[in-house]
């Protein structure tokens, strides 16, 4: 009896043991998987930067983390050049600035005569609160000929280039630390040219990250802009009475029969030589009848 207790007291002992055992495996498996799970713990890692709240299913953030390049291009017909380019350095204030302009000149012909009408490609750069006043003001200068708009939404690339460089950043901190601590001069060098690499890395992250900032405060506009000819006359236009409509089909009708006319002019000296090879031939023609007879 006594030997019957001690067996139910190792077995006992030998199921608890096992239970304890298998209820830490447990544990220690559930906790690997909740931290390969969903987003990084950044308690743990300070340094990281946590990425803004996505709207569900699509895929742009919210207005206040979205990081967009808006872009703009227009092309315009005015009646005075100089006069709206003027304006569109005044529509720009001190919200903007001109990047860039190329301002030349083009021949044409009015009334047989040679004229040279202007025309410009500028290039601005506009605060992004200010992108659409300005493209409504492009407007009041003339004939809008094309227009349109571009938002290119960068904040996937934006943010994960931003945790990139503050991930390099603890990196640096930390190596930096392990360098005033060394001894050894092989690990000091090496550590030294581990930290250059870094540094270098960390100054391409943070130039594109100043490249995007610039582009995504100030909106790029494309305007092409030239002046109008002339004779071209605006898309709505006042319509021509029934006297005008004579008037004009008459002149139609003087500078066809005008064309007409140059044309048999021109036909002249052709016409002539045709006309004397045609003789030669018919006298030819009779002089052989009449030896024949």
């Amino acid at each position: 009896m006594e030997m019957m207790k001690k067996i139910f007291t190792v077995l006992l002992l030998f199921s608890l043991i096992f239970g304890l055992i298998a209820g830490c495996a447990q544990k220690s498996e559930s906790s690997v998987g909740d931290s390969s799970a969903g987003s990084p713990n950044y308690e743990k890692y300070p340094d990281s930067a946590p990425m803004p709240t996505a709207v569900p299913d699509q895929g742009y953030y919210d207005n206040e983390f979205q990081k967009a390049i808006r872009t703009g291009r227009i092309s315009i017909e005015v009646d005075e050049f100089e006069n709206s380019v003027d304006m569109i350095r005044m529509y720009i204030g001190e919200d903007g600035y001109i990047q860039s302009s190329n301002i030349y000149k083009q021949p044409a012909y009015y009334n047989d005569e040679k004229i040279m009408l202007s025309r410009g490609e500028i290039i601005i750069r506009i605060h992004k609160s200010k992108f659409e006043a300005f493209m409504d003001n492009m407007g009041t200068l003339g004939v809008i000929l094309n227009e349109n708009s571009n938002l290119d939404d960068i904040s996937d690339m934006y943010y994960d280039t931003e945790a990139r460089y503050r991930l390099l950043e603890a990196e640096k901190a930390r190596l930096e630390e392990y360098l005033a601590e060394t001894k050894d001069p092989d690990i000091f060098f090496k550590t030294q040219s581990r930290i250059t690499e870094v540094i270098y890395e960390m100054e391409r992250l943070k130039g594109n990250i100043n490249k995007w900032d610039d582009r995504i405060e100030f909106s790029t506009i494309y305007i092409d802009i030239k002046e109008k000819h002339p004779d071209d006359e605006y898309a709505v236009s006042k319509p021509k009475d029934f006297f005008e409509r004579i008037w004009d089909n008459m002149k139609n009708s003087v500078e066809f029969l005008g064309e007409v006319v140059v044309v048999l002019a021109g036909l002249i000296p052709v016409i002539i030589i045709l006309g004397i090879f045609g003789l030669i031939i018919l006298l030819a023609v009779r002089l052989t009848k009449k030896k024949r007879k």
